[in-house]
């Protein structure tokens, strides 16, 4: 029996390793520190939830005590502090407090939508790491296309200058030479094209990182390696405990709660209490000048009730609108996952047949067309062909591969996992 349960403990812990958060590549593990650290947009996130925290202290408190300072019943013909009985100098001190468990409402209300800022601003996180990450391999797919180009480009040059030499010689056709540079000049008009798109998607993810006008290089490996990611029933299962947004919703939907106790209990009404001192002067003959001192309480009268029972129906449909908001989160998260799983499954599928299959046997047909064009039993036209399907073949062999790595971090992004939960990350 215990056999049993340290395997279980153990297959636990692998299946945990495996769903973990993922481990960048250096390069790209410092641009995701880059960006976590200066894009303007999560700043402003972080901002937002810094602020939120800031409105419980207020709310939760009460209101400050109010004092004044009057002078009553002076007579309208003389002003005189000392003419009549009533005369004198009003000292009042009143403090407001609200129904007992209003202020705990709303310091609850106030630090749950904090809750929700900071929820909001931690799947931010998330999601600049997951496109800071799948701008960087999309990059590396570009990066490697443009090395099998220029690759490309200097045999079809070496060989456009062999047929030009046999040409010369009477062994070779002068279209074999025109074809082979027409072919050249296509792949440098491709490499042009792929230059600039690499240039755009670099511009996009400086703007994630919050750079502005820099020249800095972003620079990818020469081949990656393959990310292994969890079975989708466990991302679908970490996935409402790893997301920050569920948090966030729950937050949200407590906030919810706490406003509906709140107009609950604006039903009731607040007290005042205050005290009060009047300084009087002698009034010879009249009287002796004792001050006074008075202490009391007030109410509101909650008899307006149309605002209550708005306030009270608006924080319920509040609820209802957050359970429903978090169960369509769900359920786009799940169909997200799955067609991502299937994305990633489909690139491996792709990766292992090329590996095994396609790549061997069209570099082995490219050395056989070179070598009978060589000996002059093969056309150049031939040979184009086997060359076009190679450099085809590897290009394509590349951004599967990158289509791979960005399945999984897209993944681990909706899992929740893609980050460590380490706080300086």
């Amino acid at each position: 029996m215990s056999r049993i349960f340290c395997t279980w403990i153990i297959l636990g812990f692998l299946l945990g390793s495996v769903s973990s958060a993922l481990a960048l590549p250096s390069g790209l593990e410092a641009l995701v520190r880059e960006g976590l650290a200066n894009n303007p947009e999560l700043r402003a996130a972080e901002a937002r939830w810094q602020m939120a925290e800031q409105k419980a202290p207020q709310v939760g408190s009460l209101d400050d005590p109010q004092f004044s300072f009057s002078f009553t019943n002076y007579p309208v013909d003389s002003l005189s502090g000392g003419q009549a009985p009533m005369t004198g100098n009003d000292l009042r001190l009143s403090q407001r407090f609200p129904f007992p468990g209003k202020l705990d409402s709303k310091a609850e209300s106030a630090r749950q939508q904090a809750r929700w800022q900071e929820g909001v601003w931690r799947d931010g996180r998330l999601q600049l790491a997951q496109k800071i990450s799948d701008g960087w391999y999309r990059l590396y797919a570009l990066d490697r296309t443009a090395m099998v180009l220029r690759e490309n480009i200097a045999v079809l040059d070496n060989m456009a200058q062999l047929a030009e030499n046999r040409y010369a010689v009477g062994k070779a056709l002068q279209q074999d030479v025109l074809k082979l540079r027409v072919e050249q000049t296509r792949l440098e008009d491709r490499l042009a094209l792929t230059t600039q798109q690499r240039a755009s998607i670099k511009a996009r993810i400086d703007g994630l990182l919050g750079r502005s006008g820099t020249t800095e290089p972003i620079k990818v490996p020469d081949r990656l390696t393959l990310t292994e990611v969890a079975p989708l029933q466990q991302l679908l299962a970490q996935a409402p405990a790893h997301r920050p947004l569920f948090n966030a919703y729950d937050a949200l939907l407590a906030s919810y709660r706490a406003q509906e106790r709140l107009a609950q209990k604006n039903y009731w009404p607040d007290l005042t209490a205050f005290v009060g001192y009047r300084f009087r002067q002698e009034v010879p003959g009249k009287d002796d000048g004792t001050d006074f001192v008075s202490a009391g309480i007030s109410v509101n009268l909650p008899v307006w009730q149309r605002p209550r029972e708005a306030a009270l129906k608006q924080a319920v449909l509040g609820q209802t609108m957050t359970r429903e908001q978090r169960q369509q989160f769900l359920t786009e998260l799940q169909a997200r996952l799955t067609d991502n799983y299937q994305q990633l499954e489909r690139s491996q599928r792709q990766l292992e047949l090329y590996r095994t299959g396609v790549l061997p046997q069209a570099q082995q047909a490219y050395e056989a067309a070179l070598s009978g064009y060589g000996v002059g039993k093969v056309s150049v036209l031939d040979v184009l062909d086997s060359l076009r399907m190679l450099y085809g073949y590897r290009i394509d062999e590349a951004r599967y591969r990158a289509d791979h790595e960005r399945a999984a971090v897209q993944l681990l992004a909706l899992a929740g996992t893609l980050l460590p939960e380490k706080e300086n990350f």
